[in-house]
């Protein structure tokens, strides 16, 4: 490893894209401060169908928001937030990655379709969502191995990357 080359990101799954440690760390910082613990309070239920009623109130609010970027940011300050936001919203990157993967909002859509990426709340023109948000999902699949749900984030990752 060379020490004076910038970081990189691993955003792309075929090339990386240079990006400097500060600029990750504004990024994130900016991420954190709009949503932060008080913004996800509004999706923390409780109860037996608890995990359920997340994941579906997170779906809507993502499908409602139009701003790619928006939802980059909502994404990044999940996973960045996690461990903070776990007593609020237990497993809160388990139902990130169910978002992800398997959302409940578009289940009849998804439906006999071929194409893994149809139904996928993230799959919108510039919706590249960051070398961190990857890493949470592909995280996630090893301790929740399903090979469909490997591939819909490679594909994601490869159809969406920013050359």
């Amino acid at each position: 490893m060379d020490l004076d080359k910038p970081p990189v990101e691993e955003d792309a799954a075929v090339q990386a894209v240079p990006v400097s440690e500060s600029e990750q760390q504004k990024r994130v910082q900016l991420a954190l401060e709009k949503y932060n613990r008080k913004f996800f309070t509004r999706f923390a239920f409780t109860g037996s169908d608890a995990s359920r009623l997340t994941q579906i109130a997170l779906e809507e609010h993502i499908l409602k928001e139009q701003d790619p970027e928006e939802v980059r940011l909502l994404a990044l300050a999940l996973v960045n937030s996690a461990y903070q936001l776990n007593d609020l919203i237990p497993n809160i990157e388990l139902v990130f990655y169910k978002i992800f993967c398997s959302p409940i909002t578009t289940k009849e859509e998804r439906k006999g379709e071929e194409d893994l990426l149809v139904g996928n709340l993230f799959a919108r023109e510039g919706m590249n969502l960051g070398s961190a948000v990857y890493r949470s999902l592909l995280e996630t699949v090893a301790l929740h191995p399903k090979k469909k749900h490997y591939k819909k984030i490679i594909q994601h990752m490869l159809k969406f990357e920013e050359v």
